[in-house]
């Protein structure tokens, strides 16, 4: 448990009582639950998992849009960013999509000497997003993003960034 807080990983301590508990980890989070009832502790853990997988992340970059209401925020990459692996993964969030019940997804192109369309992915409730898998084949290249509705009508299409991969 010492070794997940020192990398910063989210940990879930279930004890039967907070005596049960060290007292150097009583301020962090805990589920007490009843040795009975272990349906109510899935429930408790589930709801808790799923808290912590929507935590949200920093933006540390935003990048306009071929549409004035919406933006792009990335957490990463952001412009200018040299990297040392491939394939590279992207996630941010995406601000003022419009406001009815579609859905949204994000692609992301590179482009070196031609433009390569790269990963997808479906855009949540609170427009949060990750593409898995960026290509970078060259030393440097321009990043964007195109955002689409479920029917596949491109709405938007984000300014480029730079990102530089050296080996």
């Amino acid at each position: 448990m010492g070794l997940a807080h020192a990398i910063g990983k989210e940990v879930i301590i279930t004890a039967q009582t907070m005596d049960d508990v060290p007292f150097d980890l009583k301020h962090r989070r805990v589920i007490i639950y009843k040795p009975g009832n272990l349906e109510e502790l899935g429930i408790k853990l589930s709801k808790t998992v799923d808290a912590l997988k929507w935590k949200p992340i920093e933006i540390k970059h935003w990048i306009d849009t071929n549409s004035k209401s919406i933006k792009v925020g990335l957490s990463f990459p952001v412009d200018k960013i040299t990297v040392h692996e491939t394939p590279i993964e992207a996630l941010g969030r995406i601000v003022g999509l419009p406001n009815n019940d579609l859905s949204f997804w994000i692609q992301g192109f590179v482009i070196t000497n031609k433009e390569y369309q790269q990963g997808s992915s479906s855009v949540d409730e609170k427009g949060y997003w990750e593409i898995k898998e960026i290509h970078l084949g060259a030393t440097e290249h321009y990043v964007f993003f195109r955002i689409y509705d479920e029917s596949g009508r491109m709405i938007a299409e984000s300014e480029k960034i730079v990102v530089y991969k050296v080996r």
